[in-house]
C-alpha cells in the first residue's frame, strides 16, 4: 500500500465472514483461474516476443543474417575471406612451427 492508503473496517469484516462450503469452493476456483490466466498471459506475451525476434532477426526477408548468404560468401576474393575468417598471425606462426616440428620428428623416425 502507498502512504496514506487505508482499509475501511467494514471491508475487513466482510473479508473474515464465515462462508459456507459452496462459496469457499467458488472463491478457491476463482483464485486458481486468476493465477492460471496470469501465468498464461505472461507465457503468451513471451511466445509473441520470441516469434518477433525469430522473424525479424533470424529468418525474415530482411533479416541481418540474410546478408551473409551463400551468394555473398561465394563472391568474396581469397584476401577478403582471409580477412574475415582467417587466423591471426600468432596462431599462424604457431601452426607453422608445429608443422615444421612434426616434419622433423617424422624424419627422425625414418632414421631410427
Amino acid at each position: 500500500m502507498a502512504a496514506g492508503d487505508y482499509v475501511r473496517v467494514d471491508e475487513l469484516e466482510r473479508g473474515t465472514l464465515n462462508r459456507d462450503n459452496d462459496e469457499q469452493v467458488c472463491e478457491d476456483i476463482l483464485d486458481v483461474f486468476e493465477s492460471y490466466y496470469k501465468v498464461a498471459q505472461k507465457q503468451f506475451v513471451d511466445v509473441v516476443f520470441q516469434q518477433v525476434i525469430v522473424y525479424f532477426l533470424l529468418r525474415g526477408e530482411e533479416s541481418p543474417l540474410k546478408v551473409f548468404g551463400p551468394n555473398l560468401v561465394m563472391g568474396l576474393e581469397n584476401e577478403q575471406l582471409e580477412l574475415i575468417a582467417g587466423e591471426d598471425e600468432e596462431t599462424n606462426q604457431q601452426r607453422n612451427a608445429l608443422e615444421h616440428e612434426i616434419g622433423n620428428l617424422e624424419e627422425a623416425l625414418k632414421i631410427l
